[in-house]
Protein backbone atom coordinates (compact mmCIF):
# COMPACT_ATOMS: atom_id res chain seq x y z
CA UNK A 1 0.00 0.00 0.00
CA UNK A 2 1.36 3.29 -1.11
CA UNK A 3 1.27 5.80 2.01
CA UNK A 4 1.90 8.87 0.26
CA UNK A 5 -1.01 8.30 -1.72
CA UNK A 6 -3.63 7.37 0.29
CA UNK A 7 -6.53 9.32 2.58
CA UNK A 8 -6.85 7.95 5.88
CA UNK A 9 -10.13 9.21 8.26
CA UNK A 10 -10.16 9.28 11.81
CA UNK A 11 -13.53 10.79 12.82
CA UNK A 12 -16.16 9.53 15.05
CA UNK A 13 -18.33 6.71 13.07
CA UNK A 14 -21.64 8.18 12.16
CA UNK A 15 -20.68 12.08 13.23
CA UNK A 16 -22.08 13.71 9.61
CA UNK A 17 -19.26 16.63 8.09
CA UNK A 18 -20.25 19.92 9.54
CA UNK A 19 -22.93 18.95 11.93
CA UNK A 20 -21.87 20.17 15.43
CA UNK A 21 -23.26 18.36 18.46
CA UNK A 22 -23.87 21.34 20.41
CA UNK A 23 -24.39 24.02 18.13
CA UNK A 24 -27.90 24.83 16.36
CA UNK A 25 -27.71 25.55 12.37
CA UNK A 26 -27.73 29.46 13.17
CA UNK A 27 -24.80 29.31 15.65
CA UNK A 28 -26.31 29.52 18.76
CA UNK A 29 -25.76 26.96 21.19
CA UNK A 30 -27.73 23.87 22.41
CA UNK A 31 -28.77 23.69 26.01
CA UNK A 32 -26.27 21.14 26.31
CA UNK A 33 -23.54 23.20 24.57
CA UNK A 34 -24.13 26.26 27.02
CA UNK A 35 -23.85 23.61 29.90
CA UNK A 36 -20.59 22.44 28.32
CA UNK A 37 -19.38 25.85 27.43
CA UNK A 38 -19.70 27.27 31.13
CA UNK A 39 -18.50 24.45 32.67
CA UNK A 40 -15.25 24.46 30.18
CA UNK A 41 -15.20 28.58 30.96
CA UNK A 42 -15.06 27.70 34.65
CA UNK A 43 -12.57 25.38 34.43
CA UNK A 44 -10.24 27.31 32.33
CA UNK A 45 -10.15 30.47 35.18
CA UNK A 46 -10.34 28.87 38.34
CA UNK A 47 -6.89 28.11 39.98
CA UNK A 48 -6.52 25.43 42.85
CA UNK A 49 -4.52 25.83 45.57
CA UNK A 50 -2.96 23.45 47.85
CA UNK A 51 -2.95 24.19 51.92
CA UNK A 52 0.25 26.12 52.40
CA UNK A 53 0.90 23.51 55.15
CA UNK A 54 1.31 20.53 52.65
CA UNK A 55 4.09 22.47 50.66
CA UNK A 56 7.76 22.72 51.50
CA UNK A 57 9.06 25.66 51.89
CA UNK A 58 10.92 25.84 47.98
CA UNK A 59 7.40 25.59 46.84
CA UNK A 60 5.56 28.11 48.97
CA UNK A 61 8.23 30.60 47.60
CA UNK A 62 8.23 29.14 44.20
CA UNK A 63 3.98 30.01 44.50
CA UNK A 64 4.45 33.24 46.01
CA UNK A 65 6.80 34.79 44.06
CA UNK A 66 4.95 33.24 40.86
CA UNK A 67 2.03 35.45 42.05
CA UNK A 68 4.13 38.56 42.79
CA UNK A 69 4.95 38.11 38.79
CA UNK A 70 2.02 37.99 37.77
CA UNK A 71 0.49 40.75 39.93
CA UNK A 72 3.15 42.96 38.82
CA UNK A 73 2.98 41.98 35.23
CA UNK A 74 -0.60 43.05 35.42
CA UNK A 75 -0.08 46.33 36.92
CA UNK A 76 2.47 46.96 34.29
CA UNK A 77 0.47 45.80 31.42
CA UNK A 78 -3.05 47.58 32.57
CA UNK A 79 -0.57 51.42 33.35
CA UNK A 80 0.59 51.14 29.79
CA UNK A 81 -3.04 51.20 28.43
CA UNK A 82 -4.19 53.11 30.33
CA UNK A 83 -1.43 56.30 29.81
CA UNK A 84 -1.85 55.67 26.16
CA UNK A 85 -5.51 56.03 26.61
CA UNK A 86 -4.96 59.34 28.56
CA UNK A 87 -2.17 60.02 25.75
CA UNK A 88 -4.27 60.06 23.30
CA UNK A 89 -7.27 61.69 24.97
CA UNK A 90 -4.99 64.46 25.46
CA UNK A 91 -3.34 64.73 22.09
CA UNK A 92 -7.57 64.62 20.24
CA UNK A 93 -8.23 67.31 23.25
CA UNK A 94 -5.42 69.63 22.03
CA UNK A 95 -5.49 69.39 18.14
CA UNK A 96 -9.48 70.27 18.36
CA UNK A 97 -8.25 73.00 20.69
CA UNK A 98 -5.93 74.34 18.31
CA UNK A 99 -8.38 73.93 15.75
CA UNK A 100 -11.06 76.10 17.53
CA UNK A 101 -8.46 78.52 18.93
CA UNK A 102 -7.77 78.64 15.05
CA UNK A 103 -10.86 79.75 14.07
CA UNK A 104 -11.57 81.95 16.75
CA UNK A 105 -8.57 83.82 15.83
CA UNK A 106 -9.44 84.35 12.20
CA UNK A 107 -12.90 85.54 13.41
CA UNK A 108 -11.64 88.09 16.03
CA UNK A 109 -9.29 89.03 13.25
CA UNK A 110 -12.70 89.60 10.51
CA UNK A 111 -14.81 91.03 13.02
CA UNK A 112 -11.58 94.02 13.89
CA UNK A 113 -10.65 94.56 10.42
CA UNK A 114 -14.18 94.73 9.25
CA UNK A 115 -14.12 98.35 8.54
CA UNK A 116 -11.08 98.05 6.60
CA UNK A 117 -12.32 95.37 4.61
CA UNK A 118 -15.85 96.84 3.76
CA UNK A 119 -13.48 99.80 2.50
CA UNK A 120 -11.59 97.75 -0.10
CA UNK A 121 -14.61 95.71 -1.28
CA UNK A 122 -16.04 99.59 -1.78
CA UNK A 123 -13.04 100.51 -3.34
CA UNK A 124 -13.27 97.93 -5.78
Amino acid sequence: MDFNNALFHYGIPGMKWGVRRYQNKDGSYTSAGKKRRRASSKSETKRTFKDPSELSDDELRSVINRLRMEQEYSKLVSNTTTVSKGRNYVQDFFKATKDVAGFTATALLLYNNAERISKLIKDD
